[in-house]
């Protein structure tokens, strides 16, 4: 049943998920991970590996038709992201009410953006690959595994269109916000701390912009639209995800790309 290797595959993806742990706890003063090499590796992921996979599989699986049917993902990820924030937010007002400042806790904070920005990409990427080995499901594929996960991995890529739009739209700026409230402590931010690099302070206190920059340009270079907006574009996973699209949609292009 789907049950059963929905199962079979989280069972799967648990005993990945272990040794991952212990090799990065164990032994533990030495161990076989180090932290440091953790933050290469998640690197090495973000910026080389996963662009390389999303290219791949969208790639050489993406049409018309098929891009058509698996378009409205991009819908479902802003209505799912949206009614998960909106949960959180309902949840804290309802425990911790409309006057307690718990709901703009560093913990309450953290918990809502990874409630609304869970991990939608390299968990499911793994999910998938796992379940498509399996029969029952790949049956529709002409039990071609192979196809099944690259066609799954397809809409995934879709789908995180979105996700990345409102992770660096909103979940990491909010992040960012909290780190500087850490650095800052509560209720010691200082107004210069608030005042973008690009400006200047008069001598009699005033903020002035300086003279070589337009008010509109230095206004609009320090707004959070700009600054998450250069976020998603220069992400290597969005880019990945247009070159794919753009080689997919033309057959003559992934003719010679992926044939």
């Amino acid at each position: 049943s789907i049950i059963l290797s929905s199962s079979k595959a989280m069972m799967k993806l648990l005993v990945i998920s272990i040794v991952g742990i212990l090799a990065a706890k164990y032994p533990r003063n030495d161990p076989i991970l180090p932290p440091g090499a953790l933050k290469h590796m998640s690197r090495l992921s973000n910026i080389v590996l996963l662009p390389c996979l999303i290219i791949k599989s969208l790639g050489g699986t993406i049409n018309f038709s098929l891009l058509l049917r698996i378009g409205i993902l991009t819908l479902f990820c802003f209505m799912i992201n949206s009614i998960s924030f909106l949960i959180c937010d309902v949840i804290g007002y309802r425990i911790h009410g409309e006057e307690n400042g718990d709901r703009n806790s560093e913990l309450f904070i953290a918990i809502k953006v990874a409630v609304g920005n869970g991990n939608a990409i390299g968990l499911p990427i793994l999910v998938m690959q796992i379940l498509c080995q399996d029969n029952l499901i790949n049956a529709d594929f002409n039990h071609d595994s192979d196809k099944c996960y690259e066609e799954a991995s397809s809409m995934i890529f879709v789908y995180m269109i979105v996700w990345f739009i409102m992770f660096w739209g909103y979940s990491f700026p909010t992040l960012q916000r909290l780190k500087q409230r850490e650095i800052l402590g509560d209720g010691g931010e200082s107004h210069s701390a608030n005042i973008p690099a690009n400006k200047v302070i008069s001598s009699g206190g005033a903020v002035q912009q300086p003279k070589t920059v337009s008010d509109f340009m230095g206004r609009f270079a320090d707004s959070q639209f700009y600054l998450s907006a250069k976020k998603v574009i220069v992400s290597p996973a969005i880019i990945a995800v247009m070159v794919a699209l753009f080689i997919g949609l033309i057959p003559a292009l992934q003719y010679q790309f992926f044939s």
